[in-house]
């Protein structure tokens, strides 16, 4: 993954303040594994614009990733309190529960979820799925050893984005198969 740093490396050194770059090389360090890098750049592009549910979301999975659980919830509960509604912040509170052991309040907040999306709004509009957010719900119900669920949910999130390498390989494991690996330089994680 080095490698696979260096175009970003090469670009920021031309404008090191550029956003979509850092974004980018945030994403790769996070596929990489690199979770206290890419906790870093996250927080400084959410300094730079702190209302960005993205910015706040990505920061608190590299928490998530590195261990980091009270970092995680602080980001998390910040971000709910300037975007209450936020499924996606939502459903990585999914994933820090369950990182906490609290499994039970984990599937009911999936449950939540699940309902919010088959409900309209006064216009008559569902909410939007992301592959993020059916990750999430994927990754909660595998998590819970509910495999069904969870391979429908992780399903979808590939089909939305093929990238997305935790949730291939969370597929792989329900299914007893090695996940392909990606090639350097392929962004992974986008939640």
């Amino acid at each position: 993954y080095d490698k696979a740093l260096e175009p970003f490396d090469k670009a920021l050194a031309l404008d090191p303040y550029a956003a979509p770059t850092r974004m980018f090389k945030a994403l790769t360090l996070l596929d990489a594994g690199k979770y206290q890098d890419a906790a870093k750049l996250y927080a400084e592009l959410l300094a730079e614009d702190p209302f960005k549910v993205y910015f706040q979301t990505q920061l608190s999975f590299a928490y998530l990733r590195a261990g980091e659980l009270d970092k995680a919830n602080q980001v998390l509960q910040n971000c709910l309190a300037m975007n209450p509604g936020s499924m996606e912040a939502q459903s990585f509170v999914v994933l820090l529960l369950h990182q906490q052991g609290k499994k039970d309040e984990a599937l009911n907040l999936v449950a939540k979820l699940e309902k919010a999306l088959e409900t309209p709004d006064a216009k008559g509009n569902k909410p939007r799925l992301t592959e993020t957010l059916a990750r999430n719900i994927g990754l909660a119900y595998k998590d819970a050893a509910q495999p069904e669920p969870a391979t429908r949910w992780l399903s979808q999130a590939l089909k939305m984005d093929g990238t997305d390498h935790e949730a291939a390989a969370a597929l792989a494991a329900l299914s007893g198969v090695s996940a392909p690996t990606a090639p350097a330089g392929t962004p992974g994680p986008q939640g």
